[in-house]
């Protein structure tokens, strides 16, 4: 899987799961200021990648510090599906 798909991917959980959201999401959308998540949303988002990549993601702190953008986010994904 190429980091391109990673984050095509997690851009439509963002659409699915986060609904009411008005800008459109891309590489640099921000989670807290321009996808205004909470930490439900947080929690959301980490149990759709979870189910969606087939992954486990253990780490909870190293997930959360990754959510400053969606491609920090595809980063961190993608180096846990590509191995």
């Amino acid at each position: 899987m190429t980091k391109e798909q990673v984050e095509k991917i997690i851009i439509e959980i963002i659409d699915d799961n986060l609904l009411g959201i008005d800008e459109k999401v891309d590489g640099n959308s921000k989670f807290f200021e321009d996808i205004e998540m909470d930490s439900m949303s947080v929690v959301s988002l980490l149990v759709a990648i979870e189910e969606r990549f087939n992954i486990s993601i253990d780490n909870v702190t190293e997930f959360t510090d990754c959510l400053t953008n969606v491609s920090g986010l595809t980063e961190y994904i993608y180096n846990i599906v590509k191995i």
